[in-house]
């Protein structure tokens, strides 16, 4: 894009003899970014990673603002701070360092889901939740799906004010962005339909990775998820726990939802899926978690005066700094990030790429 001005349709350097060639497997507005980001900034690996580091770094305000509906300040502060050094979001492959287009689904999804919840019949909300949601399918395609079904019981719940002519004009408008893309890419490109067809063979069970633990799945997700979150693979199971026998004493329908999301997103993937950066969505909820967990403990510590030094909001925020930056360090890398993709390419081209070459 930046050197050949192919905008409109993206184009990757394919190996062996077919050079430049148009890319359509995903929609284009990540490689958009990243092309503005490349001509603002002189280095090109940082300026790629430069969209997805800033989507993560909004997805902590969608985190804390569920973390403070659904419980409070303390649980939602605890719980930005878990999502910036939780392994899928940090350092992981598809993390907000890798570059890839996942984090800025996150984003999007995310924030169409919490506007839903936020809708409170103003026109005006009708059409950010349009827009946030249209922004994920160009993100993304069909991958953005698993947020649509993850919001069913808000839709389903809120349908008398949400089903009007002002949702048709802005889903209409928003999603018609979107489709004159895909028109424009599709007359000189037929094969922009991969961009449809590809997540739904791979919904199809299609492409089986590893060795599933049960014939109908296509991935082993009860073997992988454990060191996907390495290591708070344990504290997400034990934080969902708590939250939902907190559930059983509140009865907040807010909280109810957080469940219903962390749940529903792995299981519905050990059903489709074969990636595992597919449970991506599942962090915002374990995170969330995870912060009720800790910000409970430290009250209760300072209730019993095991603690006893009664921080102010500030001073939480700059020790909650100092334990992420201190964790996040411990947390290796080298296994994670582009060495590791630049040897998973090189495997699937069967090829040895010479040292120095740009992996794209």
């Amino acid at each position: 894009m930046v050197t050949e001005g192919y905008w409109v349709v993206p184009h990757w350097n394919t190996p062996g003899a077919y050079g430049l060639t148009a890319f359509l497997e995903k929609t284009p507005i990540v490689f958009w970014l990243q092309a503005v980001s490349a001509h603002i900034f002189d280095d090109i690996e940082f300026a790629v990673r430069v969209p997805s580091a800033l989507a993560a770094v909004l997805c902590t305000i969608v985190v804390y603002s569920l973390a403070q509906e659904a419980y409070d300040r303390r649980t939602a502060i605890a719980a930005s701070l878990v999502f910036l050094v939780i392994p899928p979001v940090s350092v992981g492959k598809h993390s907000a360092r890798s570059g890839d287009m996942d984090m800025l689904l996150l984003f999007f999804g995310s924030l169409f889901i919490l506007l839903l919840l936020r809708y409170d019949d103003e026109i005006k909300t009708l059409y950010y939740i349009s827009f946030a949601g249209a922004l994920a399918v160009f993100t993304k395609g069909f991958n953005a799906g698993i947020f649509l079904l993850v919001a069913l019981p808000v839709i389903i719940r809120k349908r008398n004010i949400i089903f009007n002519r002002h949702l048709l004009i802005s889903a209409t408008t928003s999603l018609g962005i979107v489709a004159v893309w895909f028109f424009a890419v599709y007359i000189e490109h037929p094969g922009v339909v991969s961009v449809i067809v590809g997540p739904l063979e791979r919904a199809s069970g299609s492409g089986t990775i590893g060795d599933p633990a049960f014939s109908f799945m296509s991935y082993p997700y009860f073997d992988r998820l454990p060191i996907y979150f390495w290591p708070f693979g344990s504290a997400v199971l034990l934080s969902t726990i708590c939250a939902g026998v907190n559930y059983l004493y509140t009865r907040d329908s807010a909280q109810l939802f957080l469940l219903w999301w962390i749940v529903f997103v792995p299981t519905f993937f050990i059903l489709t899926g074969n990636h595992i950066h597919y449970v991506l969505p599942m962090v915002i909820p374990a995170c969330i978690f995870i912060g009720l967990v800790s910000s409970r403990v430290w009250g209760l510590l300072q209730q019993r005066e095991v603690v006893g030094i009664d921080y102010t909001m500030t001073q939480y925020l700059i020790i909650g700094l100092i334990i992420t930056v201190g964790i996040h360090a411990m947390i290796p890398a080298g296994d994670y990030g582009s060495s590791w993709d630049k040897a998973q390419y090189e495997m699937a081209q069967n090829i040895d790429i010479p040292e120095g070459t740009p992996i794209y």
